[in-house]
């Protein structure tokens, strides 16, 4: 059977070709057409039930992960939370059970960029639960600043945690997998160059071609990989990420672009497109739509992206620092804007929703929580679907 996405690019096709032909006066043809165009829109598809299912999402402290875990929650699935922090992972159990009080919650403390940490936690995934139905690979950090700013450690770490970690998880997680999905969460940078984001754009676009990878490979073993692009998303991020060059601009940049409604997506549609998209089983999901024109007009007129891209450069900071600071630690200048204070106040609801604390901000930093040295097991729900 074609999966869903197959069958909606197929019935776009269909439209466009019946609307040429209709506009060349082959009104039957025009019509077939249509009519299989408008059938495979109708069509419905198979969707996995993820009631009892064994959820897995790295980085499910808070932010986006913290959303899905939410999202599965309320679809009756076992969700287990991966996180370095253990307060926060005990804060998002508890705002979990808040919402939803029979939800099966679980939490461990591990730092994905260690394998031996990553291998202690499969094998006790797999003690209590048997196997995992969903991996989702969110996890993420960002550093913002002009390439001349960013030194090779930079790159070093957000491939660590972006690809090499990821690489991993899916090689401990593949015996418990059989017939499950992995989830890869990239980005647009991923898909295209973002100015003043270039180690992370670098990672994402290792990470997406390792999962187009893997969905290519794993497919015929009856494992789904599905590979998300998000655009800009208001998950209340802007404080976790690191800064280099003029950090106060360069932070006033980048949580005005994450924090404008109507230009970004709220985490919790993010988290219902995305569980859509996994539950069709699409090999991707993008959005918003948007998104696509950025995409396209790169793959199509990369001369006239090009240009596009070196004019955006013009308007960002110039900053020669290479030291690393916390958006916690650099949003002063921002927050003391008149101007900016209505979006204060969005971006204050939104990251006390999203569970992101302004604890444990240092420059030195990488990766989206703190504090590895705890031990595994936080918490766990005692009420099991």
């Amino acid at each position: 059977m074609l999966r869903h996405g197959i069958r909606k690019e197929i019935a776009a096709l269909s439209g466009i070709a019946s609307l040429l032909f209709l506009l060349s006066g082959h009104k039957k043809t025009a019509k077939n057409l249509g009519l299989l165009a408008l059938l495979l829109r109708v069509w419905p598809g198979q969707k996995r039930d993820y009631f009892g299912k064994t959820v897995v999402i790295t980085g499910g402290s808070r932010g986006l992960g913290f959303a899905m875990a939410k999202r599965y929650a309320k679809e009756g699935a076992q969700v287990v939370l991966l996180a370095r922090d253990g307060e926060e992972l005990d804060r998002a159990w508890e705002l979990v059970k808040k919402q939803y009080p029979y939800a099966s919650v679980h939490t461990m403390v591990c730092d994905i960029t260690q394998n031996h940490q990553v291998e202690t936690t499969i094998d006790k995934i797999r003690h209590d639960f048997g196997r995992i139905d969903v991996l989702i690979n969110n996890a993420g950090s960002i550093t913002v600043g002009p390439i001349s700013t960013l030194e090779k450690s930079d790159y070093k770490s957000s491939l660590k945690l972006h690809l090499f970690a990821v690489l991993e998880l899916v090689r401990f997680a593949k015996p418990l997998l059989k017939g499950g999905q992995i989830v890869n969460i990239s980005s647009v940078g991923g898909r295209i160059p973002v100015p003043h984001m270039s180690s992370y754009s670098v990672a994402k676009h290792a990470l997406s071609a390792l999962s187009e990878g893997l969905q290519a490979e794993l497919e015929p073993e009856g494992i789904r990989v599905t590979t998300v692009y998000p655009g800009l998303m208001r998950t209340g991020s802007p404080i976790q990420a690191l800064f280099k060059g003029n950090h106060e601009k360069e932070y006033a940049w980048f949580a005005l672009s994450d924090n404008l409604p109507g230009l970004t997506v709220c985490a919790e549609r993010a988290s219902d497109i995305i569980f859509k998209g996994v539950q069709e089983g699409n090999a991707v999901v993008r959005f918003p739509k948007r998104t696509s024109i950025g995409i396209a007009l790169h793959a199509l007129m990369p001369e006239t992206y090009a240009s596009l891209n070196q004019l955006a450069c013009r308007f960002l900071p110039n900053g020669d620092s290479t030291k690393r600071q916390s958006g916690a630690e650099s949003r002063t200048w921002l927050e003391r804007q008149l101007w900016y204070k209505p979006l204060l106040m969005v971006e204050n609801r939104t990251r006390r929703s999203m569970n992101q604390s302004e604890k444990n901000h240092h420059s030195n930093g990488h990766r989206e929580n703190g504090n590895s040295e705890k031990g595994h097991i936080e918490k766990s729900g005692a009420d099991h679907n």
